[in-house]
């Protein structure tokens, strides 16, 4: 048995044109109108009838007709000038042309030159003679190809007709069937199974929400990792920035400390300058005055200073035994401060590594869980590979029957032609199983619900001449997993075994691929000699089932197939083996793929185990069409005990199946525990590193609480010491200040004592005076020189101190866009768990929604058995039908292939005779354009000559056109002016003459209309509303009017009989007459045996089982059902 499928194309066509008028009636009034013109006035009277008014307009007319003449007149003047300016625009621009020309050829015609152009002359007529013989041939050839398509295109248009003839066959069984599947649809079974669908749709989308979600989960969680670690480090930023800042602000302390020494110092010895100076002034003015007085004065002042800086002098040390106290508990303070921040250290050092090591845990983890994770997708890819056979309740419930009868046939409870008879009813119900498994339609092109995405199996060509042994096992593996998937979903596995792939039954398999390799090539069908041979040599009984495609002749796809493409194909065959195998084939491959072929007790069938291999073949034939490209695989089952395994032919192993799908589900659940274990390995490390990220932070904190509360009392210890140093450089400036008060009171005692002594003593200490100014200003100097260079190191270091806190600031406000992220990026992660949480309950409410909606849908398909079995009766015979059109389709195709054929012959050399006419056009065009250049460089100066005086000629002529032209074109705006007025007036008497005749006419139409409706009521039946009645106004009961077509009172159109649209009377559609009580009844009659010939057309068509249109024709539909291909266009493949 084989099943073939050959690619089709079904198009329908269908146009409708809707065309619809509408009478607009127009009433005129007071026209009165009065045109005056250059060249003639009209005078339009007020028209009140149809003649008054058709008089304007034929006056009208003829002022329009003599403006029109004298308009086309002056148009034909202007054009005829216009054709005289532009002629000689064109004469000017070509008399330019030849100018330049002749005179580019003048300067070109050497006698080189001339000799060359002679020499290509000739060389170019040798070429035309080559050129003439092949256009003679390529005309011979064209003559024939055409003679060829004429013949095929004869065939071709008969074959159509015949196609024709019964596509209105098919049409009218197809209608069967949709009357019929709208009867099944309106039991609710359509309805429940969109329900269902739109469940199911909505689980698979929620499912796969859940699925993103979750996926996004590792990667929410490692941004907060992340998040975290920005913040970890901006933080020691920070801490970094804090101590620059800290050691900066040390350094500007100590550099205005020691400004302020210095500044203090040029303060003091500017007072000991002052006071020199003041020595020298009072020596100056002992010398210049002697006065007791004055010099007592000078002590008294002495004295009073002397006071003053003693007082000074003890508030001084005052002060600086307050400092030193304030200095001792800033000391201590910071000692205190800075064990803590000891202490806070340690704690983060330690916080610190424990985060490390949970951030090891946490990847290693996260590693773990994407490992798994890929295990688990790797494991649900291999389970998704596994081709699965849907069955519904109805066809296991055949399976039973089918089963018992087979029970019944070995008990001897049945006859063979009663379990052929139980077969047939079994077969029917599988058939189910296609729409099922399969999807698409004969002219759209089926898809099956199996569709292989193994990026492997996509990736990797397959020669089918040519498989390795472990393709062939991987393809015979998979074909093993699908009929044991349907054995197990119909529950035969427990009757009759399995199947099981043997290396043996693949080499065997392809033993048979490779015979038909060449008998397919002119022979259809089985090779039974070949099988017969097989079972003799090797004492084995063999079942083989064939699945064969048809490709166009122009399609080759030796290079195209890939393992996932052909495993598709195969699924493909077995869906059409198992659920579209009646007709000819009468279940025969269904019966021998569900193991249901061999009858025997099922005690001792359902322990065994049937052994299978493929084999597979593409080559080139003429068996199912002209040069058609076949790819056939071959089905070989052996029953169990059969030598394949054991006996006259070698020992061979069973190959293990991988796509078992109890193992592929086992390692599914094993990767889904690991991928779950992993998954809760990592949220517990995930835990255990938020609680060391916490205890980090809180560590973190504490640590830079510590720090700063040491950085302040670092700030107050320095600022004590500061003003510790400050009080002792003020005891030490009142001590100076007291000593040189001292010794000025005791330099004016001494000026008193000696107030009187001799003038050179004065003079000598007003001397010694002056040296100790001079020493005391150079000192002065140098105090100064010191106080410029730390004043300048002062200003170096608060700069410092200024960009340290600024980069502070900086890397203060990263570390809290940093804590910003690191906040956000939590807040998603809770989001998404939010998320995953609700979709959870979503889809397991989706679970509940598919399973009410599958109980639903089971309930309806069980109420509809009923209108099923009519449907699939009407299915049948739509079946046969098309079985027939495929045929002369097929027949048709093969023409079409030897017309298109012949056409591309005519095509082609119809080209290649173009293609040397025109070679031989261009060669005559260059040999004529080659003796033009030999004469006008013979000629050159003479040409040269006359294209000047052309051009002369042209430029003159072409001035005299344009002014002619300008003065035509004037008068031919004034004729215009006066035909536009003229128009206008003729326009306004045309309307009024419509509206006029508007109304008349419309009068007409009514009174004909209303005299049409009486007459065709007088005269016999017609249409009242939605009734029929006859002359006497009877309503005729057994027929009805329904969009203007009449109907029987069962509904059914009543044949021959249409409604006049126009006067409402029925009339037969043969003849126009209208119908009356005395033709009634033979219309009625014939329009029964009309409806009565057309329910014999859709009874089913039979045929001899043996006879060949038959069976091919069966095999045509079955496989052409089964693969949806398209003859015209190659068959799209994954």
């Amino acid at each position: 048995m084989e099943k073939m499928t050959k690619k089709t194309t079904v198009a329908i066509a269908a146009t409708l044109a809707t065309v619809g008028a509408t009478t607009t009636v127009v009433n005129a009034d007071n026209v009165n109108e009065t045109t005056n013109s250059n060249s003639a006035t009209v005078v339009t009277k007020q028209a009140t009838t149809v003649e008054q008014a058709q008089a304007n307009v034929d006056q009208a007319q003829q002022v329009v007709n003599q403006a029109q003449g004298d308009v086309n007149s002056a148009q034909a003047e202007v054009n005829q000038a216009q054709a005289k300016a532009d002629s000689t625009k064109d004469a000017l621009t070509n008399a330019q042309t030849d100018t330049s020309q002749a005179q580019a050829k003048a300067e070109q015609a050497t006698p080189q030159n001339i000799a060359q152009t002679k020499e290509a002359i000739d060389n170019q007529k040798e070429v035309i003679n080559q050129d003439n013989d092949t256009v003679a041939q390529a005309t011979t050839n064209v003559n024939q190809t055409q003679a060829n398509v004429d013949q095929a295109q004869q065939a071709v248009n008969q074959a159509q007709d015949d196609v024709n003839t019964q596509t209105q066959v098919v049409k009218q069984a197809q209608a069967n069937v949709d009357q019929a599947q709208q009867a099944v649809d309106a039991s609710g079974v359509t309805e429940a199974q969109t329900n269902l669908t739109n469940a199911q749709a909505t689980q698979s989308k929620d499912e796969q929400a859940l699925s993103d979600a979750q996926a996004k989960v590792p990667g929410a969680e490692s941004t907060v990792s992340q998040n975290q670690a920005n913040v970890d480090q901006a933080q020691q930023v920070v801490n970094q920035a804090q101590n620059t800042v800290d050691a900066t602000t040390q350094e500007a302390q100590s550099t205005a400390q020691a400004k302020a020494q210095a500044d203090q110092a040029v303060a003091n010895q500017n007072s000991v300058v002052n006071q020199a100076q003041a020595n020298v002034d009072q020596a100056q003015q002992a010398v210049n005055n002697t006065g007791v007085a004055q010099a007592q004065q000078a002590v008294v002042n002495a004295q009073t200073n002397v006071d003053s800086k003693q007082s000074a002098l003890n508030q001084a040390e005052s002060n600086l035994a307050m400092a030193t106290t304030n200095n001792t508990n800033a000391q201590n303070k910071l000692s205190q401060t800075t064990d803590a921040l000891t202490q806070a250290q340690t704690s983060l050092t330690n916080a610190n590594n424990t985060v490390a090591q949970a951030t090891t845990n946490l990847n290693q983890a996260q590693a773990n869980v994407t490992a798994t994770k890929q295990a688990l997708d790797n494991a649900q890819q291999a389970l998704n590979s596994i081709p699965t056979v849907k069955v519904n309740e109805a066809m296991i419930a055949a399976t039973k029957e089918y089963v018992q009868a087979l029970q019944d046939y070995v008990d001897k409870k049945i006859d063979y032609l009663q379990l052929d008879e139980a077969l047939q009813t079994f077969g029917k119900k599988l058939e189910e199983g296609y729409a099922l498994n399969v999807s698409g339609n004969l002219a759209d092109g089926y898809v099956a619900n199996y569709k292989d995405t193994n990026p492997k199996d996509l990736a990797t060509k397959v020669d089918l001449n040519n498989l390795t042994l472990d393709q062939a096992k991987e393809i015979s593996l998979f074909a093993e997993t699908i009929i044991n998937e349907a054995r197990d979903a119909l529950g035969l596995s427990e009757k009759v075994g399995k199947v099981q792939v043997t290396t043996n039954a693949i080499e065997l398999a392809q033993t048979m691929a490779d015979d038909y390799k060449t008998y397919i090539k002119t022979q259809a069908g089985h090779d039974k000699k070949a099988i017969r041979d097989l079972e003799a040599k090797y004492d084995i009984p063999m079942s083989e089932n064939l699945a064969t495609q048809v490709a166009s002749p122009d399609d080759n796809l030796s290079n195209e197939f890939t393992m996932a493409t052909l495993k598709n194909n195969i699924y493909f065959d077995i869906m059409g083996l198992l659920f579209s195998d009646g007709g000819s084939n009468r279940y025969g491959h269904a019966n021998s793929l569900l193991g249901t072929n061999v009858v025997k007790s099922f005690e001792e069938l359902k322990a065994r185990v049937t052994y299978m291999g493929l084999g597979t073949l593409q080559v080139r034939s003429n068996s199912y069409g002209s040069d058609s490209m076949l790819s056939r695989t071959v089905y070989e089952l052996f029953p169990a005990g059969s030598s394949v395994q054991t006996g006259t032919y070698p020992q061979t192993e069973v190959v293990p199946n991988t796509l078992d799908a109890t193992t592929l589900n086992n390692n599914f659940n094993k990767a889904n525990s690991a991928y779950r274990n992993a998954v809760q390995q990592q949220q517990a490390t995930q835990t255990a590193y938020n609680t060391a990220l916490t205890a980090q932070k809180d560590a973190q904190t504490k640590y830079n609480q510590a720090l700063t509360v040491k950085n302040q009392a670092q700030t107050l210890a320095n600022q004590a010491q500061a003003n510790l140093t400050t009080a002792n450089n003020a005891v030490k400036v009142a001590q100076a200040n007291l000593a040189s008060a001292k010794q000025a009171l005791a330099q004016a005692q001494q000026t008193l004592a000696s107030y009187n002594a001799d003038a050179q003593v004065k003079l000598a200490n007003l001397t010694k005076a002056k040296e100790n100014l001079a020493q005391a200003e150079k000192e002065l100097a140098q105090l100064k020189q010191a106080q410029a260079t730390k004043t300048s190191a002062n200003v170096v270091a608060q700069d410092n101190l200024s960009k340290a806190k600024a980069k502070l600031s900086q890397v203060q406000a990263d570390l809290a866009t940093a804590q910003t992220n690191l906040t956000n990026s939590q807040a998603t992660l809770r989001n998404l768990q939010a998320t995953i949480q609700k979709l959870s309950v979503a889809v397991e409410k989706d679970k509940a929604n598919v399973t009410q909606a599958q109980q639903t849908l089971n309930q309806r398909q069980s109420e509809a058995q009923a209108k099923l079995a009519t449907l699939n009766h009407a299915k049948e015979v739509l079946a046969d039908a098309q079985t027939k059109l495929n045929q002369l389709t097929d027949v048709k195709n093969q023409k079409v292939v030897a017309l298109t054929k012949a056409q591309a012959d005519l095509a082609t050399n119809q080209a290649k005779l173009n293609q040397a006419k025109q070679t031989l056009s261009d060669a005559q065009t260059k040999l004529a354009q080659l003796q033009a250049d030999l004469a006008s460089l013979e000629n050159a100066p003479a040409l040269l000559a006359k294209a000047q005086a052309k051009l002369a000629q042209a430029q003159a002529d072409y001035d005299q056109a344009q002014t002619v032209l300008l003065a035509k074109q004037a008068v031919l705006t004034d004729k215009n002016e006066v035909l536009t007025k003229a128009q206008a007036k003729l326009k306004e008497a045309q309307a009024t003459l419509a509206a006029l005749q508007a109304i008349v006419e419309a009068e007409q139409k009514a009174k004909e209309a209303e005299l049409a409706k009486e007459v065709a009521k007088q005269n016999g039946l017609h249409v009242d509303g939605t009734v029929v009645k006859d002359k006497n106004g009877a309503v005729v009961k057994n027929w009805v009017v329904r969009n203007g077509k009449v109907f029987d009172l069962k509904g059914n159109l009543v044949n021959g009989v249409s409604v006049d649209t126009k006067t409402g009377a029925l009339i037969t559609s043969q003849t126009g007459q209208q119908l009356t009580n005395e033709t009634v009844n033979e219309v009625t009659n014939r329009s029964q045996r009309a409806n009565l010939n057309n329910h014999a057309n859709q009874l089913p068509q039979t045929g001899e089982a043996d006879s060949e249109t038959t069976i091919v024709g069966a095999t045509l539909v079955a496989l052409s059902s089964l693969f949806g291909l398209a003859w015209i266009d190659r068959r799209k493949r994954d």
